[in-house]
């Protein structure tokens, strides 16, 4: 298979990347973001001053989970082990959700994913929903054009 110098495959099959798991709400998540990031990768956290919103964003990086039912799992699972008042913040959101990342590919392949019953009521014991980004394929870099 033909490579580039940064080694990633031009044909690469399509394939999940991660899930993130992003919150907005209208109150300070400041309490909520401190408690999560003890077993979440915190991406971002912002106000929006603008729409009066609070955002964040969380990855599970602890293990590398190759697949989104155990990795929403174990998110649902952290997000009902919040204290009371953690979880009230929680509760108060306006949006909670599971962004589950696909990388397309340029393979000719698909790829077939499925949540589990477990899984859809994990996230609806949290009040969650889910949605799917679909990144592009990977475009190998052009040619660099070589002047004489």
């Amino acid at each position: 298979m033909e490579t580039f110098s940064d080694e990633r495959e031009v044909f690469e099959p399509p394939h999940y990347i991660n899930t993130a798991l992003d919150l907005v709400s209208s109150a300070d998540l400041t309490p909520l973001v401190t408690a999560l990031e003890a077993d979440l990768f915190l991406l971002s956290s912002y106000e929006d001053r603008d729409k009066g919103l609070f955002h964040a964003g969380f990855e599970l990086v602890k293990f590398r989970i190759h697949e989104p039912n155990a990795c929403i799992y174990e998110m649902c699972r952290i997000v009902r082990t919040l204290p009371r008042p953690l979880s009230a913040i929680w509760k108060r959101a306006k949006s909670r959700t599971f962004d589950i990342g696909f990388q397309a590919g340029l393979a000719p392949s698909s790829l077939k994913t499925t949540l589990g019953v477990p899984t859809l009521k994990a996230m609806a014991g949290v009040n969650a929903r889910f949605t799917i980004t679909l990144y592009p394929p990977y475009a190998p870099p052009p040619a660099a054009s070589i002047e004489h």
